[in-house]
């Protein structure tokens, strides 16, 4: 019974060691990801403002000037926020290029409404060309970004690096199917290390 109790307290600290370290490499991943985007955003905001000739912005409602680099980093957790409610950050998404970019052009959307909103609440002046210039600049600068993270992260995927060890459980013929599916679908990272194929037994039609 000693043996059988250190063996399960054993499995467990070595089960929540790799959740753990499988939750923290997520975090760090996510959180390079937001930095990268947030950077995106700012160099192509920026860039839109200096050629349009932007200056600091005033609040004809709450009698305030609003910094320009205030009003772009605001814009940027604004794009960050809207990135995320649309699920860029999810972990499957990273390695598809057509959804990660249907969900950015989805996000871009979804950020130029609350752009708009938050510039009709401020009532400050910012001519709607250029808010569209800025979020499409945006939009462009993230795709190429994440295209250039996408090749790199595919690239270390081929040499085994941060793959999912996975263990398939079912019957030969679904076995078989998700075997094809998954050499199919490449970005979805999950290596799989073993089989365990199972069956009726249609005498006592128990599994």
């Amino acid at each position: 019974m000693t043996y059988s109790g250190n063996t399960k307290e054993k499995l467990s600290e070595t089960s929540r060691k790799y959740v753990l370290s499988v939750a923290y490499w997520r975090f760090f991943v996510n959180a390079l990801l937001v930095l990268c985007d947030m950077t995106a955003f700012i160099i192509a905001s920026a860039i839109v403002y200096v050629v349009r000739n932007a200056g600091d912005l005033y609040s004809t409602r709450f009698h305030f000037y609003l910094a320009l680099w205030v009003y772009t980093l605001v814009g940027s957790l604004i794009w960050i926020y809207c990135l995320h409610s649309v699920g860029v950050y999810h972990r499957h998404v990273m390695g598809d290029g057509y959804q990660l970019n249907a969900f950015l052009v989805k996000g871009a959307i979804f950020a130029g409404l609350m752009v708009c909103a938050l510039n009709s609440i401020l009532n400050v002046y910012v001519p709607l060309v250029t808010t569209g210039l800025a979020l499409l600049c945006a939009l462009l600068v993230t795709i190429v970004e994440r295209l250039i993270i996408r090749q790199f992260v595919l690239f270390s995927r081929e040499k085994g690096a941060y793959s999912y060890g996975t263990v398939l459980v079912g019957s030969p013929e679904g076995i078989e199917h998700a075997l094809e599916f998954l050499s199919k679908k490449s970005q979805l990272n999950y290596h799989v290390v073993a089989v365990c194929p199972i069956g009726l037994n249609e005498k006592n039609g128990l599994v």
